[in-house]
Parts: C-alpha cells; structure tokens; sequence
C-alpha cells in the first residue's frame, strides 16, 4: 500500500468548517466549547462557533491563520510532506500487517492519500480513501492516526452491509466503529473522554481481542449494547 501525502488548503479550511463550525459528525461525547477550548485559542473558537454565514467563517478561519502560521507555513510544509511521506511509506507493510493481523483479511486498498491539517482533527473520508493528519504529530502519533483510520478503512469495506444487514442504526455503526479502534492502537484508549457507551463497546472489545473481529462484532450486538431495529 502507497501513502501519498499532500497539503490541500481546501480540506484543511473544510476541517475546520466541518468539526468546529458546523459539526457534521456524529457525537461522540466531545463536541462542545470546552473540549474545543483545550485545542485553539478561546476567542478564535467563540467567534468561530457564533459565525452564521459561511463565508465569514472561512475569513474567521483565514484571519486565524495570518495570526498563528509561522511566515515558514509553505516551506515547513513540504519539509512534512517529505518526512511524513518517508514514514508511512517505510512502514507501510508493518501496518498492513497489523490490519490484516486484526480483521483476518486482506487489506483491499493500494493507496492512500494523506492531507496534513493545521486543525486539531484528523477526519477521514472513506469513498475518496484519504485521512487527514495534525501537523503538529510526532512518529508515534502519526502511525496511530494511520493505523486508526484505516481500521475504519477495513470496517467500513468489509463490515458496513453487514451491520446493515443485522439492523444496526447508522449512529450505532459509528460507535461501534470508533471503539473497534483499539485493536490496532498502541494506547489504552482511542476514546478517552467520549460517550459512556463508546467506552462500554471499547472496554468489551479490549477484553475479547483475542476473538475475530465478525465475533466481537456479534457479541456487540448480541449483548445490547445498543439498539437494533429488530428489538
């Protein structure tokens, strides 16, 4: 598997529109101004937040860059693009390994983009197969962002019509899909300070590892641990 890693000023803008702005995820428990607060400066996330109109929030965003991006911003970046890119790519077949260790398949996907973000999220987008990574990440934690987007990666294209199938809500399979996250992570957990439930799924999973993932994923559901439409 290839990783090419770029800088996308769009999707770095968009990072900040869709986690902060105008949260178009589901909740996990951490959307609100205090957990935003410990990531960026109080006055940028309050005027940011109040904003109504999208295109005075990208001016927000934008004014925050001119404000907190060293004059160095497009140098350093390529500097990223070029170590981040090493990095990935020479330890690509441990993480393949790791994936494929965990779910029992092969992992499908022969590249992936990586966009670096200045934002403090690092979301994902699974049809177009990229994730975004903090630039401010250290080794460690740019292979647990990797290794954990691309556990959703293998979810999604090995578990997502089943889950269907099995009448598991869309919300469910997210919360599901986030505590599933522990199998490949090099932390205690991908979840801290989330939802109850999310940590409930995550301590059960962390407990049954040694299990299949389709076996830990039955037993999710067998076990209520959320609601099913056949219930």
């Amino acid at each position: 598997m290839k990783f090419i890693v770029k800088y996308s000023e769009k999707h770095d803008l968009d990072n900040y529109l869709n986690r902060i702005w105008k949260n178009t995820w589901v909740d996990y428990g951490n959307d609100n101004k205090e957990y935003f607060y410990r990531f960026a400066e109080k006055d940028f996330i309050d005027q940011l937040l109040a904003t109504k109109d999208k295109k005075e929030a990208k001016n927000v965003v934008k004014e925050y860059w001119k404000k907190t991006l060293p004059p160095s911003f497009e140098g350093d970046n390529e500097f990223l693009i070029k170590w981040f890119s090493r990095i990935l790519n020479e330890e690509s077949e441990r993480i393949v390994w790791r994936l494929e260790k965990v779910y029992g398949d092969k992992v499908p996907f022969k590249e992936i983009t990586v966009y670096i973000t200045t934002c403090f999220f690092n979301p994902y987008n699974y049809e177009e197969r990229y994730f975004m990574v903090s630039r401010n990440s250290n080794l460690f934690g740019i292979l647990n962002t990797t290794r954990h987007e691309l556990n959703h990666f293998m979810f999604y294209y090995y578990y997502s019509d089943y889950m269907k199938k099995r009448g598991v809500s869309f919300e469910n399979t997210e919360y599901l899909k986030e505590a599933l996250a522990i199998l490949t992570s090099g932390k205690k957990s991908e979840n801290e300070g989330r939802s109850n439930q999310i940590i409930e799924i995550e301590k059960f999973i962390k407990n049954n590892r040694n299990k299949g993932v389709k076996e830990i994923i039955d037993q999710v559901i067998e076990k209520n641990f959320f609601e099913t439409k056949d219930k």
